[in-house]
């Protein structure tokens, strides 16, 4: 009942923060690594990616502020990776799907955001059924 109740909204999760954790599960199982650099412009949403020593001066710069450069170089998220690594074998199917449909941008944005709400709304659930059990 707590999952219908969660999802009932239909709205997906806008965020800034969560752009990384949206797409890093689908990088995981094509890419085989958690840096954001095959991704960078997926994550970025259409916002430049901030290079090594500037500085951001409003979060309405059209900066990328949640994509870092990080040892060698590489792209990470500013916001920790382990929830969507955790989360990673809950996307295989939605990964299966798009390799038969193929890789197109669009498709990945409108699953990946169908797969941020439901495995929000199951995360979510299960806190709802561990509090109730306890």
């Amino acid at each position: 009942m707590s999952f219908l109740i969660y999802n009932m909204n239909l709205r997906s999760i806008s965020a800034a923060d969560t752009y990384a954790a949206r797409y890093l599960p689908f990088s995981i199982w094509r890419n085989h690594t958690v840096v954001l650099d095959p991704i960078a412009d997926t994550v970025a949403q259409g916002r430049r990616i901030i290079s090594v020593g500037q500085v951001i001066t409003s979060e309405a710069s059209g900066v990328a502020w949640w994509i870092r450069k990080g040892r060698d170089d590489h792209l990470v998220s500013l916001y920790p990776i382990v929830v969507p690594v955790i989360i990673a074998p809950l996307y295989l199917p939605a990964v299966h799907y798009l390799d038969l449909r193929g890789w197109d941008p669009m498709l990945l944005d409108y699953v990946a955001r169908i797969m941020e709400k439901l495995v929000a709304s199951l995360l979510a659930t299960a806190s709802v059924v561990l509090s109730f059990i306890s």
